[in-house]
């Protein structure tokens, strides 16, 4: 992947998870670039070395565009990191957690986001949390991201595999 700050585009976002990217770009007002990369890091121990194994998903223009849209409206660039947002008393209790690249024009802006594993945060009723959740359920869901990375998992070759801290041996 490109350094996010060398990109010739208007507007680009990478949403990172444990083995996954998300990327989407506008380059200009008719061309939206986007992928899925599915990334694992293979262990052999007997040569004592580390190498990633990835594969890469295109997104089609209609996709990334909507995906674009959304974040516009719901003005996601312009959000704190979780433990830097007014009112968020919540414990990191995260399923997954993110960091979320925005780059617009010459502003590239990083923070760090866990999707919670309760309600607790309708109850704060801390709206800018709530965007970033709803907005992230829904990326999830709709480009069925949990899915792909399960089955490039799935056809990964013997050997043992790195997922974030989950260490896996592959037999099979």
């Amino acid at each position: 992947m490109d350094s996010f700050g060398k990109l010739d585009t208007i507007q680009g976002i990478r949403i990172w998870s444990n083995g996954q990217v998300v990327e989407l770009y506008k380059k200009d007002e008719n061309i939206y670039l986007g992928c899925i990369i599915n990334f694992i890091a293979h262990y052999n121990f007997e040569n004592e070395y580390v190498d990633y194994i990835h594969e890469e998903n295109k997104l089609t223009s209609k996709q990334t565009k909507k995906l674009l849209n959304q974040i516009n409206f719901e003005e996601l660039r312009y959000l704190n990191a979780s433990n830097n947002i007014e009112d968020n008393n919540l414990k990191i209790e995260g399923l997954y957690n993110y960091i979320i690249e925005f780059g617009y024009k010459n502003e590239i802006k990083r923070y760090s986001y866990w999707l919670s594993t309760n309600n607790e945060y309708e109850v704060h009723g801390v709206l800018k949390i709530n965007n970033i959740h709803n907005f992230l359920i829904k990326t999830i869901s709709k480009l069925k991201l949990i899915e792909k990375f399960n089955k490039f998992r799935n056809q990964l070759p013997k050997g043992i595999y790195v997922n974030g801290k989950m260490v896996f041996y592959k037999t099979f």
